[in-house]
């Protein structure tokens, strides 16, 4: 067994796992997003489901009701769209709600890949590019380097909504430990090396194969600010002054977000002054330094610390809540504005909040698996129905329940409708297919 040395120790926020993430993401598009390309995939449906769409789209039509006519259509910017089914689902439950003509949707990824995918998939069939939305290129880092599809310089002006769903977490970072209990006796920072531990020659693995097999060492090495750039050091007496308000632990490891600081800020200078920035990303469990999937890496966003930048540094309120699927915050351009966005917040996330029915009821589904118990499964699936909106998911569960109480033929009807209604996991769906074949030949073969 040779040991490789892909990178020695150096600071986190310079380590070669975020080149790798950047090319995970802008040469594989839509591929790190389906189940057979990707088997550990970049999650999705907490976020971009029809019901956090849907409530998204709720906010906007409760904060925007009192807007003279000449602000509609409302310009949303959708940052980081990935597969771009938050987009899909926001411009369904907009038509659905008949407010498809008072909104046009931005939609943006830093991986042009991504976009030309929704294009290629037709993901936004039924739409009108340039009516409805439109797809530009975007590093949330950089508004200045924004360009459309064809490379001409795109410029972001009277937004009046930006919506990041799973972008922070994928934003570099620093992070920091507390040396002792004396706050003021600076930070230690965390290093990590990068190796990998194999009889194969490198030269022989494929992208992904490389990937997994990356091992890390950590350690913890002084943190000398004045030696960051300009970017870190902009933000960083904030970031102390926060957390000796708050009393960190000594001992939990912190991030520094910087990168997270500089893109909320530019954000909001191009949102209108009755405009709001809306955030759902990963709650704090504080179990890892990073979590990966397929080949990028994530980490967890504290919303508090975001409520008190815009607060501190930007002078803007916010309405937050972390739960166990999400931490969601909303940073106002006004007052007026958090006055009216609390009361749709609180409604849609905590009195009716069908994005955690939703989400509950998916993963109940997803744990029957004897035609005994089809009656209790039917009636589950018949409420998912009214909730997933125009989702290939339901199709596919109405697939599975008749395939689990032998209807193959109906089953392969459900399957075709499923395929025609996701534009990501068809491969998926095939096989599936190719085992309902062999099925109906033998039921004894039946695979889950």
């Amino acid at each position: 067994m040779t040991v490789h040395i892909i990178q020695d120790f150096v600071p986190y926020n310079e380590s070669v796992i975020w080149d790798l993430t950047e090319k995970y993401y802008k040469e594989n598009g839509l591929d790190v997003f389906s189940k057979m390309e990707a088997k550990d995939i970049v999650p999705y449906e907490s976020t971009s489901n029809y019901q956090s769409a849907k409530a998204y789209l709720e906010m906007l039509i409760a904060s925007s009701k009192d807007l003279p006519e000449s602000s509609f259509p409302l310009k949303l910017l959708d940052c980081g769209a990935g597969n771009g089914y938050f987009a899909y689902n926001l411009l369904h439950a907009a038509k659905e709600m008949n407010f498809l003509d008072k909104i046009y949707v931005i939609i943006t990824d830093f991986a042009k890949e991504n976009l030309l995918g929704v294009k290629k998939k037709k993901i936004l069939a039924g739409f009108e590019e340039f009516k409805h939305y439109e797809l530009v290129e975007l590093d949330v880092s950089n508004l200045e380097t924004a360009k459309s599809l064809d490379d001409k310089p795109y410029k972001f002006e009277n937004i009046y909504a930006v919506s990041m769903n799973y972008l922070l977490d994928l934003l570099p970072l620093t992070v920091l430990n507390r040396k002792n209990s004396m706050f003021k006796e600076k930070f230690d920072q965390l290093q990590i090396k990068t190796f990998i531990e194999s009889k194969e020659d490198l030269k022989d693995m494929d992208f992904m194969t490389y990937c997994k097999a990356l091992d890390y060492e950590f350690k913890w090495a002084p943190y000398k600010i004045e030696e960051e750039p300009e970017s870190e050091k902009k933000y960083y007496d904030f970031f102390l002054n926060y957390h000796e308000k708050n009393k960190t632990i000594v001992g939990r490891h912190l991030y520094f977000p910087y990168f997270s600081f500089i893109s909320i800020e530019a954000l909001m200078k191009v949102v209108t002054d009755d405009g709001f920035l809306y955030i759902a990303d990963i709650p704090p469990r504080k179990y890892e330094i990073f979590k990966s999937f397929g080949a990028s890496i994530s980490h967890e966003i504290e919303v508090e610390i975001l409520a008190a930048f815009a607060a501190d540094l930007l002078g803007y309120d916010s309405v937050s809540l972390v739960d166990d699927i999400l931490s969601r915050i909303i940073i106002c351009k006004s007052n007026k504005l958090k006055i009216e966005l609390k009361k749709s917040f609180n409604k849609v996330f905590i009195e009716e909040n069908m994005v955690n029915r939703l989400a509950d009821i998916r993963l109940a589904l997803g744990s029957f698996h004897h035609k005994e118990a089809s009656d209790i499964f039917l009636t589950l699936l018949d409420e998912f129905e009214k909730l997933a909106g125009p989702s290939s998911e339901v199709a596919l569960r109405r697939g599975y329940y008749h395939r689990i109480n032998g209807d193959f033929k109906k089953a392969k009807e459900y399957y075709e409708k499923a395929k025609k209604l996701d534009f990501i996991n068809d491969y998926d769906i095939d096989a599936i297919l190719w085992k309902l074949e062999h099925e109906q030949k033998d039921p004894e073969l039946t695979v889950f």
